[in-house]
């Protein structure tokens, strides 16, 4: 258990370097744009499969398992999985043939007696993806799978499971004896945790505070499982762990199931080696197309496989089903895990996982799968389905979809229901699985704020628990030490000399009291608003107390930067705090609103004097004349929130223009050291340089880019550019091979929480922003006109946590068209429609009496030189 000392200084170097430096990923990268297809190609870390909370796995884009994260391991991925993958074995005109359905381990050892596969081609859409593959034989094999992911259905997002549809294709003209095997690997008892923390001794790191790293010599315990429909093989471990280890966390049990099939016959390996060379499973696989019933030689590896059978005519094709469920509900965390191992004390807390209020054990879970498997296909699908329906570019509908994975990799939802996000997965910095994070969440809650409501609310209201005087800290937990709770490392910002200098992060009180707003405006749920209420009222007295000149200062999101003083990202994000507060106020507390009206009017005033500068754009502090990426932060979530621009329209236009001019438009952002490796620029265009310990320099935080510039400058009309900005991102994760794996610089690294930004273009793209107590929604008729020729049809998705819709205009028609696709629990009524225009006033359309968006019903408005309520051209 003990971690020797070239171990310790080793990790330690790596750790000190994972904040600015990203992994590399040099594999060959075959990627067909057109088709979002990866051919004979291994991206970085694999494909996500997995659900909200409870951990997954990793599919290798060039066949196989790329890393598992099944057993309560999010910062410790099993990576050598070499005992799971699937083989096909046919039998035509008297010769039998066999194939690993892998063109090589990522271990880098195949099996001797198996040859792989020579084409691949996988595409995902996070959470499902599909994978062909092809040989010299004369069957094809397609499988897909799917784990289950449903907006506002906590129950089925949260499943430890993912199901597998085999297609077996007879593409020859005679009749096929063909095998599939499924095998999957016992990897319980493996795992382990993140760096727990570091030492400082005058604000410089010195030591890691250690981490744990599991594995297991415990016996084996395999048994064959059948069940209604179903047949199959338990895995777990003949060990039991003290109370409160957190080695509990990787103990538990997978399973490992087929469909039982009319026309195909299962035969279950209970256990085979997968260490061997040459495995006598795989020998009798590719000899005969049958398995033993168990391998009886030693095991180094333990493994199970089930082998399904079956005859395919000519042209024939065949479905198999099959299910990977882990079983692994003893979460406990420690807060000094290593040295109580080291000691054999404990003192953990079990958390344990959402999904055990539904399921007593994993036999309960099959059943439930095996009953409810093409409803939970079904309704996951459903916004992908909508997305594809629009007239959005292939790209961006490629990159929406996926843009969710975070959402899986990064997430762990408890016993209790309380959602967390880990910032970077398997970030091997100091502070291991830090949850949170507040600052971050800015950017990363639009999916699940819109799709998951409940449990993103739960993660708001964890962050709620912890405030203190007024301030908000930066994480709420860690995945492996403790959860609501900000005394864990980074939990408060901390100084690290030469990288972290601020201990008050205004952004931090700011982006909860944003995200409170944005959820009573987009629920209407006053109960909730009134019981936030007065702690909203502290946070903003401590934004008052902390400012200089009554704009709040300090650190920020961007705390490797320096931008001591009055800063434009911290300026603009108070002004919509403000703004906020005279909204919601002007009712509850008369005084409060005042108050903020004042106080927004004279921040503006010393925003517009002291950081504008004629030349056309505004400054990142008083004292520096440069232009900085995160500077227009609060037009972006203003609009979101459907409040005007805090800032002149024309002044925000025109330091936009400056911005892509000079931060955008040089940088190569497919070729070069991140996505955007500039994050600040002198008017001349000599770029500032900012770098850690004096050294090393800090890259541009590329998912903020997504928020703060991107979707800013659509709002603010300079829809191309922002669309630019936001597309060479994709391009270069997508064309370089680490699509579901880019970290915080968007390079090949951890998979980083931000990720899920990217949803909150499906406002921008049409302006839309809704204030359900007042039962206003808005558009942007910018928007709406600029991104299709009125000769072309236009369908542009929307989503809230009430509703779903497309906007629909046909080619050379006037009319624009609301369809309500999907609407949850009561329909909500609307009684105003608002068309914002960026050159003039906004046109007021009242719905009379109201509006019901209920899903089936269509709603139209006339678009001309002026806009009108005709009525539905086909309510339904």
């Amino acid at each position: 258990m003990r971690h020797s000392w070239l171990k310790r200084a080793q990790t330690f170097v790596r750790a000190s370097f994972a904040s600015f430096r990203s992994d590399r990923h040099h594999g060959p990268v075959h990627y067909h744009p057109t088709y979002q297809t990866y051919e004979n190609t291994s991206v970085y870390r694999g494909f996500p499969l997995g659900s909200l909370g409870s951990g997954g796995m990793s599919i290798d884009t060039a066949g196989g398992f790329g890393e598992l994260r099944t057993n309560n391991n999010w910062m410790a991925p099993i990576r050598d999985v070499r005992g799971a993958f699937w083989a096909v074995s046919c039998l035509a005109q008297g010769r039998r043939d066999a194939r690993i359905l892998r063109q090589s381990h990522t271990g880098g050892r195949e099996y001797k007696n198996i040859t792989p596969v020579q084409y691949t081609s996988f595409r995902g859409k996070v959470p499902c993806f599909a994978m062909r593959f092809a040989d010299t034989l004369p069957v094809s094999v397609l499988v897909s799978g799917f784990s289950p992911m449903i907006p506002h259905n906590t129950k089925d997002s949260t499943l430890p499971a993912a199901l597998f549809t085999v297609t077996l294709f007879n593409e020859s003209q005679q009749l096929i004896d063909t095998s599939f095997l499924f095998s999957w690997e016992n990897v319980v008892g493996y795992g382990g945790t993140g760096q727990t923390g570091v030492s400082l001794f005058h604000q410089l790191p010195v030591a890691l505070r250690g981490w744990l790293e599991h594995s297991s010599s415990a016996p084996h315990l395999h048994r064959g499982v059948s069940l209604p429909g179903l047949v199959g093989i338990s895995m777990s471990r003949d060990e039991q762990a003290p109370e409160g280890a957190h080695r509990r966390s990787v103990l538990g049990e997978h399973v490992l199931l087929a469909e039982a099939t009319p026309g195909v016959s299962l035969s279950v390996c209970e256990s085979w080696d997968a260490d061997a060379k040459r495995p006598w499973l795989l020998e009798s696989f590719v000899q005969t197309g049958d398995i033993p019933g168990e391998d009886n030689s030693s095991m180094c590896r333990p493994a199970s496989a089930i082998s399904a059978r079956t005859f395919l005519r000519p042209g024939e094709h065949r479905v198999l089903r099959f299910y990977v469920i882990w079983w692994m509900p003893d979460h406990v965390l420690e807060t000094t895990p290593y040295p109580n191992a080291i000691r054999g004390q404990h003192d953990g807390e079990r958390v344990g996982h959402f999904y055990e209020h539904s399921f007593r054990d994993p036999a309960s879970l099959s059943a439930y799968l095996y009953r409810e498997k093409d409803r939970l296909y079904q309704q996951t699908r459903e916004p992908h389905l909508l997305i594809e329906e629009s007239t959005y570019p292939h790209w961006l509908k490629n990159a929406l979809i996926n843009s969710a994975d975070a959402a899986i990799t990064n997430t762990l939802v408890p016993k209790d229901g309380t959602m967390y996000t880990i910032e970077g997965v398997d970030w091997p910095w100091y502070f291991g699985g830090l949850t949170g994070t507040n600052d971050q969440r800015l950017s990363s809650h639009p999916f699940t704020s819109t799709f998951f409501t409940a449990l993103d609310r739960a993660e708001l209201d964890a962050f709620r628990a912890l405030v203190r005087d007024g301030a908000c800290p930066h994480g709420n937990g860690n995945c492996d030490l403790a959860l609501g709770d900000a005394e864990i490392p980074y939990g408060w910002p901390v100084q690290i000399l030469g990288a972290l200098e601020d201990l008050e992060w205004p952004d931090l009180t700011m982006s909860l009291l944003l995200q409170i707003m944005r959820y009573y405006k987009q629920t209407g749920d006053k109960a909730y608003l009134e019981a936030c209420w007065d702690e909203m009222l502290e946070m903003f007295a401590r934004l008052r107390r902390e400012g200089r000149d009554n704009i709040p200062v300090g650190g920020s999101t961007y705390d490797t930067f320096s931008f001591p003083g009055l800063f434009m990202y911290t300026a603009t994000l108070y002004l919509v705090v403000l703004e906020g507060f005279v909204d919601l106020a002007r009712e509850r507390d008369p005084a409060i609103a005042h108050l903020a009206a004042e106080l927004k009017r004279f921040v503006l005033h010393q925003v517009e004097t002291k950081l504008w500068d004629e030349r056309g754009f505004y400054r990142a502090t008083e004292k520096k004349e440069t232009l900085f990426f995160g500077s227009l932060a609060g037009v972006w979530f203003a609009r979101y929130l459907g409040y005007p621009s805090p800032l002149p329209l024309q002044k925000v236009h025109a330091h936009l223009g400056w911005q892509h001019q000079l931060l955008v438009a040089p940088q190569d952002s497919l070729g070069g050291k991140a996505a955007f490796e500039i994050s600040e620029v002198s008017i001349d265009g000599q770029p500032h340089i900012t770098k850690m310990m004096g050294v090393f320099p800090i890259h541009a935080y590329a998912w903020q880019v997504v928020s703060y510039h991107g979707f800013a400058s659509i709002y603010a009309g300079r829809i191309e550019e922002g669309m630019t900005a936001i597309r060479m991102l994709y391009e270069r994760i997508w064309q370089r091979g680490w699509p579901w794996s880019a970290d915080l610089y968007g390079n090949a690294g951890c998979i980083y929480m931000s990720h899920p930004v990217l949803w909150g273009i499906t406002q921008a793209l049409t302006g839309a922003a809704l204030d359900l107590p007042k039962q206003i929604l808005r558009f942007s008729k910018h928007t709406l006109s600029a991104l299709h020729p009125m000769s072309s049809k236009m369908a542009l998705p929307i989503f809230f946590p009430s509703f779903w819709g497309m906007l629909v205009r046909e080619p050379n028609s006037h009319y624009i068209s609301l369809h309500i696709h999907k609407h949850f629990e009561e329909p909500i009524e609307i009684r105003e429609i608002i068309l914002d225009d960026l050159h003039q006033a906004p046109q007021y359309i009242s719905c009379s009496p109201s509006w019901r968006l209920e899903a089936g019903q269509t709603f139209t408005f006339y678009c001309a030189s002026d806009w009108e309520i005709r009525p539905a051209l086909s309510p339904t």
